[in-house]
């Protein structure tokens, strides 16, 4: 189930809901602060396997226990120091 931002244009606050696809948009998301209703919002995300790739720890492009490589091969903010 995908997580949507619904922003309030009054309070200026973002609130979170896990809703199916097809109620995305109804029933509306009401703000708890002024109760008006919220807009969706376009929210990033990121999708990760949260295992470290085994070819980039073998180069000694990240530490062997890492949880996460966030970026592609040769990064420089992301080789271990020496």
């Amino acid at each position: 189930m995908p997580l949507y931002v619904y922003g309030c244009r009054t309070c200026d606050i973002a609130i979170e809901q896990l809703r199916p696809y097809d109620l995305a948009d109804f029933p509306p998301v009401e703000c708890p602060v002024c109760h008006n209703l919220c807009d969706r919002e376009v929210a990033l995300f990121n999708i990760n396997s949260g295992v470290p790739q085994p070819e980039l720890v073998a180069a000694g492009e990240v530490p062997g226990d890492a949880t996460m490589v966030p970026h592609a091969p040769g990064c420089p903010c992301c080789r271990r120091s020496a």
